[in-house]
């Protein structure tokens, strides 16, 4: 007997970049969730740690300890207003599977027909191209990790966009991107540890 299709699944459309929505990640989740601060000017941070060796290697009293110190200070100062603190989220592991469909939905115009070892015509992204939705997809999956966004001065932004992020990406010092995506890791383990429990708390009741 044939299934009938009910209204709902008729209007059922797939996730692409348009339909997808950061904010319905968010709605009704409580998620663990953590801050993580990075500093975005690598080169003062570079100088300043120079300045604080050769500060460690100056006698009390030395005649350039106060000349070297007034360096340093400036230096923090130029470090402390490249300051970024992201308040990011965990989110279920069904959020970064429906992702992929996501990415594959913003790169399917770019994929080209090729002609597979047994014989069948399929469509596959370029090489040239994957570069590119390799960063797509990491920023995408970032995006909806991070909820929201402040700098030095107090600014903040909610939910970036993809865009954003992967404009962050590109900026930021290496280091300063291992440190926030290593939160993120840590936080996609506590998610998974969290919604673990959630469900064996429901199993678990009559």
């Amino acid at each position: 007997m044939t299934k009938a299709v009910t209204t709902e699944e008729e209007d059922h459309n797939p996730l692409t970049p348009e339909t997808f929505s950061f904010f319905d990640v968010f709605e009704g989740l409580e998620h663990p969730t953590d801050t993580v601060t990075i500093f975005m000017n690598e080169k003062a941070q570079y100088d300043l740690n120079k300045k604080l060796n050769e500060i460690a290697q100056l006698a009390e009293g030395d005649s350039n300890l106060d000349a070297i110190v007034d360096e340093a200070s400036k230096l923090h100062d130029l470090v402390e207003a490249s300051r970024m603190t992201f308040h990011i989220t965990g989110v279920d592991d069904d959020t970064i599977t429906d992702l992929r469909d996501v990415a594959e939905a913003a790169f399917e115009g770019r994929k080209k027909q090729i002609k597979a070892a047994d014989g069948r015509i399929i469509k596959q992204l370029p090489e040239s191209e994957q570069l590119a939705y390799a960063r797509y997809f990491n920023a995408l999956v970032m995006s909806v990790h991070i909820t929201r966004v402040e700098d030095a001065k107090g600014r903040a932004m909610v939910a970036p966009s993809v865009d954003e992020v992967a404009l962050m990406l590109d900026k930021a010092p290496t280091s300063q991107k291992t440190k926030l995506q290593s939160a993120i890791n840590d936080l996609r383990v506590r998610s998974s540890d969290f919604e673990a429990n959630v469900d064996a708390d429901f199993l678990a009741k009559p």
